[in-house]
């Protein structure tokens, strides 16, 4: 008996959803695997390119940006 299929964009999407976070996790687990079968040099350019999901973007600030203009003595 074939499956009847649902269209609805909902169920859809959160079918996509789940599939797609399994494939990652899958992937994720298997990363210290991929690592070690790489040259060096690769591997750091991997690393790079991995970094902005880990850690946040450094913004620039001026240093007087939300201090007070006059300061109460």
């Amino acid at each position: 008996m074939k499956k009847q299929q649902n269209n609805d964009p909902g169920i859809l999407t959160r079918d996509l959803r789940a599939t797609l976070k399994t494939v990652v996790q899958a992937e994720i687990q298997k990363l210290p695997e991929y690592f070690e079968n790489m040259e060096p040099r690769q591997r750091v350019e991997t690393l790079i390119k991995l970094l902005p999901y880990v850690f946040p973007r450094v913004e620039p600030v001026h240093l007087t940006e939300g201090e007070p203009s006059k300061f109460d003595w």
